[in-house]
């Protein structure tokens, strides 16, 4: 059975382009195609360039996949829109094909501990869990969750080397203190390489996780509407129940690419400047597209958002002033609720001008 699929392909020339644009293509899948299979496709049409190693990663609708992905999957989690775009577009050099330098330079400090067999292996195995953490985009020299990969499994294979080797990716300008989960980034998580990586983080940062996630899974009768509202969410682990329950209030969701970044708690003893940029960058995009006000589900979430909101300005150098509400507010207004104290909102930092 064939598929239609509408195609924005990034296209970018170090040697000849200032920016970088976008080819339109239409074309057909089907359900067994992986995205290989649809690079070669187009490739057929009008020639670009692409890495056809297998782990090789790319973005799609800004979810990083692999080339051995299924385009179906992909269809399924996203749309048949797609936007194919580099794993890093700041390090781009020829349309899908970017600069490594930075991987290999990473790399390269586990030398003295890796056969080179090993790390030909790690170099072909793990570009892709390097290149997909969002952390880059905010520390550039951020030692890389493939080094925290690596490093794990020296310290399994010669726990004689565990202070060494720790010592080594513990830096607090680029170490795991800064590693952001990638679990709503990747089409498929490598869950293997996610405890070997929590795991260190706990380790160093003797960070302990609390649940702070609010489970509320239902909204009871809507009595008071929210049309003509835009309103954003934000919430790491699942945000379709806090769209559901936007929609069902008549307001327009407003999509945010960033709804689901971590903000990196375990990094707050040693550097809040860390998260508050990621914070201030969900808060902007946010408001740049127009939302009124963000509803968040998880309690931490609140009081970075709501209570740090002044500091934030100062990290991104902006005004915001974006108004904060958790899920329970937002459906008790939903109920019917109009008092201010009653829901809470006496309490924030940020007025929440609607009532």
């Amino acid at each position: 059975m064939n598929n239609k699929l509408s195609i924005e392909l990034f296209k970018f020339s170090h040697k000849t382009d200032y920016l970088p644009y976008y080819k339109k293509y239409t074309t057909t899948y089907n359900n067994e195609d992986t995205v290989l299979d649809l690079l070669n496709t187009l490739n057929k049409d009008e020639k670009f360039s692409f890495s056809k190693v297998e782990e090789y990663g790319i973005k799609i609708n800004n979810l990083f996949v692999k080339t051995t992905d299924l385009v179906n999957d992909i269809v399924s989690a996203t749309s048949n829109d797609f936007i194919i775009e580099p794993v890093s577009s700041y390090r781009a050099i020829e349309d899908l094909t970017i600069n490594n330098d930075d991987f290999f330079e990473k790399l390269n400090i586990f030398n003295k501990y890796l056969s080179t067999q090993e790390q030909e292996e790690y170099a072909q195995n793990l570009q892709f869990e390097y290149y997909a953490s969002n952390t880059l985009n905010i520390n550039k020299n951020y030692i890389g969750d493939h080094s925290i990969i690596i490093a794990s499994d020296i310290i399994a294979n010669r726990p004689e080397l565990k202070n060494e080797v720790i010592e080594l990716i513990s830096d607090k300008n680029n170490g795991v203190w800064y590693t952001t989960s990638k679990d709503t980034r990747v089409l498929h998580t490598n869950t293997v390489y996610k405890t070997k990586i929590e795991t260190l983080i706990q380790e160093v940062t003797k960070y302990q996780q609390t649940n702070t996630h609010c489970e509320e899974k239902s909204i009871g009768t809507v009595s008071q509407k929210f049309t003509d509202f835009n309103i954003a969410v934000y919430d790491i682990n699942d945000t379709d129940f806090l769209e559901k329950s936007i929609l069902n209030s008549d307001a327009k969701y407003v999509n945010i690419n960033s709804k689901n970044d971590d903000l990196a708690f375990h990094s707050q003893s040693i550097n809040k400047t860390f998260s508050y940029k990621i914070a201030g960058n969900i808060l902007l995009e946010a408001k740049d597209n127009n939302a009124d006000f963000i509803v968040v589900k998880n309690e931490n979430a609140f009081k970075l958002f709501d209570n740090k909101q002044k500091e934030i300005e100062k990290v991104v150098g902006r005004d915001i002033q974006l108004p904060i509400v958790t899920i329970k507010q937002f459906n008790h207004i939903l109920s019917g609720e109009k008092d201010y104290k009653t829901l809470g909102f006496n309490n924030h930092k940020i007025a929440v001008p609607f009532l």
